[in-house]
């Protein structure tokens, strides 16, 4: 049976909490009844929301789930009956997650409590857009300007991952021609060259070298080389170890600029989108702290700080160098006309179209240039193994 944690009151007026399992909320309620208990809020389901917020859900299954949810709701339909449609067909860790929303709801939690405790899963942004969504009866149209903007989000990450790829693809061919060179080529010509007398040079007695290493030890290299991939894999889930592996690569030069401008496109984009829907400053500088990154999210919460104060965003971001100068200037004047909400997703726009500039440029660069190093790698390999065979030829000779 379901987990549920309680909040009760006996006669006395003393508050008494503590976890229990039944059937339904209903269940529990007439248990603690018996017990001369009263309920004092919701009882949480533990199941469901340790159930849903397990791993947060692939980008493109929770944008899908929320356009298709803001149609239904523009229809017409009660919240509970758009997401009972939604789960017909949807994939299971998307259903888990429906379900867990159902069931808090028929628990008696309001709708934004509902989505705020599957922020892990859904987004930590939307809960605080669906409380404001409660307060003006809106859902659909909330959930569709975030729809919206989470889709061109999406198509920002689709072409920095295509700007990527490409050079990936190549470096990775590169390395299983130059393994399949070392390991099958080299050896077929290495021993008559030796057995010739002549000396090839450094560079070929060391790729010589190589060769036999790596054809005696490639089982013993190949056991080492998935024990490095499962470990890799292993560590991969742990947030910390992510956190320092974006750090150190962070650190270099290109990744640091078009980083500085993806964060720039993403927090102004998405501060730009809370506010537009009635979010309050400080929380949606809350939200922003887990969608600007790790090495950015403790200067947001001194920003933070700083707003709560009574400083001004424009000049709190400053202090901390949140958003890059241009954007401070962007956020003043939004400050000064009553007007931030707006100014900020124009300055995200902005942003994006510089970041998009950006990776234009990378792909045109990084792409030739891969293909040359490759090619000059590979072709200094085969010029070599034929200028040693060409000197035994003609000692024969």
């Amino acid at each position: 049976m379901p987990l549920y944690a309680y909040t009760a009151m006996n006669a006395e007026g003393r508050s008494h909490r503590g976890e229990a399992e039944a059937a339904s909320p209903q269940t529990l309620a007439a248990s603690l009844a018996s017990r001369g208990l009263i309920l004092a809020a919701p009882a949480k389901n533990l199941d469901r929301r340790l159930l849903a917020s397990r791993k947060a859900l692939p980008t493109r299954m929770v944008t899908r789930f929320l356009n298709e949810l803001a149609l239904m709701l523009g229809s017409g339909l009660p919240l509970d009956d758009a997401l009972g449609l939604g789960r017909e067909g949807a994939p299971p860790p998307l259903a888990r997650v429906i379900d867990a929303l159902r069931g808090e709801l028929h628990g008696g939690a309001s709708a934004a409590e509902a989505f705020e405790r599957q922020g892990a899963a859904l987004g930590d942004e939307i809960g605080p857009l669906i409380r404001v969504a409660e307060q003006t009866g809106d859902f659909a149209s909330v959930l569709r300007a975030l729809a919206a903007q989470r889709q061109r989000a999406q198509a920002m990450s689709d072409k920095v991952v295509g700007a990527l790829r490409y050079p990936a693809f190549l470096f990775i061919a590169a390395l299983t021609v130059g393994c399949f060179f070392l390991l099958h080529v080299i050896p077929q010509f290495s021993g008559l060259i030796r057995d010739s007398g002549n000396d090839p040079g450094p560079f070929v007695r060391g790729l010589f070298a190589l060769s036999d290493g790596l054809v005696a030890n490639q089982s013993t290299l190949g056991l080492a080389l998935g024990l490095v991939l499962a470990l890799g894999l292993a560590a991969g889930r742990s947030a910390r170890t992510r956190e320092l592996v974006a750090r150190a690569l962070l650190r270099l030069p290109l990744v640091q600029g078009t980083w500085r401008l993806w964060q720039a496109t993403q927090a102004l984009t998405q501060l730009g989108l809370l506010l537009s829907q009635g979010v309050g400053l400080t929380k949606a500088l809350t939200v922003l702290e887990g969608v600007i990154g790790p090495d950015k999210s403790e200067a947001l919460r001194r920003a933070s700080d700083s707003i709560r104060r009574g400083e001004r965003l424009a000049a709190a971001f400053a202090a901390e160098e949140v958003v890059p100068p241009l954007a401070l200037r962007m956020l003043a004047i939004g400050e000064g006309t009553g007007e931030l909400a707006k100014v900020a997703q124009e300055a995200g726009q902005l942003y994006a179209q510089k970041l998009e500039q950006r990776l234009d440029a990378f792909a045109q660069v990084v792409g030739p240039a891969a293909i040359v190093v490759i090619a000059l790698l590979i072709g200094g390999l085969m010029v070599s193994i034929m200028a040693a065979l060409t000197s035994v030829n003609q000692s024969i000779l």
